[in-house]
């Protein structure tokens, strides 16, 4: 059976400033009238967050189609992102509804589950949708005019962690241990020290089916190592040293793997597992 940390499973938090489209810098399509312009402008740069969203709002139903109409979507997002989640999300289907493929708006996406909006959403294929285009967005993605090389390199990275997570546990959900592997694995490929990925993965190898004790038990040790400075530290720490116990038979040489987790992101070259005996071949 699972054992999921709620701590875990939240997912991280996305660009907290407004999309990069710098105050200094054009829009990436151009506007139909200087009019239009001057009021999308007026509308995006209001300081008061829930007065930006209003005049977002205004200039969506006043210029219904506006070539910026989607970037004014993407600002929206952001805006009731910091004032009213239930309006953000249907900003984020809005967006999404406008262009599938804006790389934004679905990674804004993984962060909208099931349970936040109406309950006949089809939220598990919905959601595994997001994971496919996502990724496949992601890969193609060309760097828009309005964000720096060292911008667009950071959004990249999170979304395809955010992307992979969110596959990886609706692959735990559904019991897909193999694929819930294959995309924690992919998430700690880019980011090595993502507590949640790291956990979560050895989540997946302990319930594999075989299960991989040997991976499943290094991956909570670094589990433990990464919860360092976080307030489930305790929680991780105690789980991963039950289940080591529980494998191994004891808690001898539980300290030595702590160190060997904090020098190696995965499992070294020659890294075995001492199962108690009563376990007989379940090491991998």
């Amino acid at each position: 059976m699972l054992t999921l940390l709620p701590t875990l499973v939240l997912f991280a938090a996305w660009i907290q400033s407004p999309p990069p489209a710098a105050s200094a810098s054009p829009p990436r399509v151009a506007a139909s009238t200087a009019t239009e312009l001057a009021d999308y402008t007026a509308a995006i740069h209001k300081k008061d967050v829930p007065a930006r969203a209003k005049g977002i709002e205004t200039f969506l139903q006043t210029y219904p189609e506006s070539p910026l109409q989607e970037r004014a979507l993407e600002y929206l997002v952001n805006s009731y992102e910091q004032t009213d989640d239930s309006q953000w999300w249907k900003a984020v289907d809005r967006l999404l509804s406008r262009n599938p493929d804006n790389l934004y708006g679905l990674a804004q996406r993984t962060k909208v589950r099931c349970d936040m909006g109406p309950p006949d959403r089809p939220c598990e294929k919905e959601e595994r949708d997001i994971v496919t285009r996502g990724l496949r967005v992601l890969a193609s993605a060309a760097k828009p005019d309005f964000m720096s090389e060292e911008a667009f390199a950071q959004f990249k990275v999170q979304a395809a962690l955010d992307f992979h997570h969110l596959g990886g546990m609706l692959a735990l959900m559904s019991q897909d241990s193999l694929g819930a592997v294959q995309h924690f694995r992919g998430a700690l490929e880019i980011g090595p020290d993502s507590l949640r990925d790291t956990y979560s993965l050895a989540l997946a190898y302990l319930n594999g089916s075989p299960p991989d004790i040997k991976a499943g038990i290094f991956f909570l040790a670094r589990s433990v190592v990464l919860a360092s400075n976080s307030p489930a530290r305790k929680q991780i720490e105690t789980y991963a040293k039950a289940t080591y116990i529980k494998f191994h038979g004891s808690e001898s040489g539980w300290s030595d793997l702590l160190t060997l987790a904090k020098q190696h992101t995965v499992p070294p070259e020659g890294f075995t597992f001492a199962p108690a005996s009563r376990l007989g071949g379940q090491n991998r």
